[in-house]
């Protein structure tokens, strides 16, 4: 299916508005194996805009609880997320049109092309490679750097 522009461009906005574009680190409890995971997620008030995104992209919504971290109230939220070849699809797609976040789509979709190779015995990506764990680590800081570089200083 052909996505028309004004499409994308409209993603792209929400994207660079409600969006978060980032890379996660979790390591096992020992902490001998750490795992890098990158993921576009999309939360909103209104439903009816993740449900565009849905039907351009597929995905499933969740919804999101209506308590806020200091325990005040609000209204739910829906949720939408993607992760490896389908976040990769969606962020080079939107990138002519991302404003705010290029950088950080960019980098993500550098991620999962080298996180995203397969092995031959194994779909999943594992590597033990010293050098593309410390890129992996490389793209985990810069994303997350640039994600607080964004915010207004006082």
């Amino acid at each position: 299916m052909k996505i028309k522009q004004t499409d994308l461009s409209y993603v792209s906005g929400i994207i660079d508005a409600e969006g978060c574009i980032c890379i996660s680190r979790r390591s096992n409890k020992t902490g001998d194996t750490i795992n890098y995971k990158a993921e576009l997620t999309t939360s909103m008030c209104d439903i009816h805009s993740i449900k565009f995104i849905q039907s351009l992209f597929g995905g499933n919504i969740r919804i999101g609880n209506g308590k806020r971290r200091d325990g005040r109230i609000r209204h739910n939220c829906y949720i939408i997320s993607y992760s490896g070849s389908k976040m990769k699809r969606i962020l080079e797609l939107t990138l002519p049109y991302i404003k705010v976040k290029q950088e950080q789509a960019k980098l993500a979709i550098k991620f999962i092309e080298l996180k995203e190779k397969p092995t031959k015995k194994r779909k999943l990506f594992q590597t033990t490679d010293k050098k593309t764990l410390k890129l992996l680590k490389q793209y985990y800081i810069e994303v997350k750097r640039l994600k607080t570089s964004n915010w207004i200083k006082k």
